[in-house]
């Protein structure tokens, strides 16, 4: 099966547009976390280094968590349901193994890059889309990562492809002194949530049978 990178940032971008509000409070609202957790920091210090682990990991498991929702809207928006912000805590509880299976793929990564670059690129390609794999169900970290590369299989050149595009889309973002990446970001997850639920091969309900106010697909295929 051929994977077309550009349809799929094309898809993104209609989606974004149709439900551009939602995805940009919910950028809105990761940065408001990371908000909170420097000001409780910088007024908590004086209680010691212990309260600030924990502010620490309380912050990680949020973060962690809202990010599996965001994957989330990405899925429902692509497949043409409404994305709502009760999405993005719903799925608190998959923070741990979202965590997990990043700090295992950033290592993975930076250790791949430091040896011949190539390797790093690999990794990052081959195992980009563990976080729509969570999204859709509950899985550990490492089922997560290895059900991302079963996926990515035999397309190592198309997910190559389309890492380095999402990378560049959110190099530009963040150029635009950060601001861009409130446009960049959810584009990237929109993109990556489309080309997962092409791989999926799964079949979209019927429009007939939605009850929620959706519209058609934007792209078939989300489970």
């Amino acid at each position: 099966m051929t994977v077309s990178v550009t349809a799929h940032f094309r898809i993104a971008w209609r989606a974004f547009k149709t439900h551009r509000r939602v995805f940009i409070v919910s950028m809105l609202v990761l940065f408001a976390s990371w908000a909170s957790l420097e000001l409780c920091v910088g007024t908590l210090h004086r209680f010691g280094v212990t309260l600030n682990v924990l502010l620490h990991v309380a912050f990680l498991w949020l973060f962690s968590g809202l990010m599996v929702g965001v994957h989330g809207m990405a899925l429902d928006a692509v497949d043409g349901r409404v994305p709502r912000l009760s999405r993005l805590t719903a799925s608190l509880e998959r923070g741990p193994a979202w965590l997990l299976a990043f700090c295992v793929y950033l290592l993975s990564v930076i250790g791949g890059l430091l040896l011949l670059v190539v390797p790093g690129v690999y990794v990052a390609a081959r195992y980009a889309l563990f976080g729509p794999v969570i999204a859709t169900r509950p899985a550990t970290g490492i089922e997560a990562l290895r059900s991302a590369g079963a996926l990515s299989h035999g397309r190592r050149w198309a997910m190559c492809r389309f890492v380095l595009a999402a990378l560049a889309l959110n190099v530009a973002g963040a150029a635009l002194l950060g601001l861009g990446l409130v446009i960049s970001f959810p584009v990237s997850l929109l993109a990556a949530s489309s080309l997962f639920c092409t791989l999926q091969h799964a079949p979209v309900a019927s429009s007939a049978a939605r009850t929620d106010g959706a519209s058609e697909p934007i792209r078939p295929g989300c489970p």
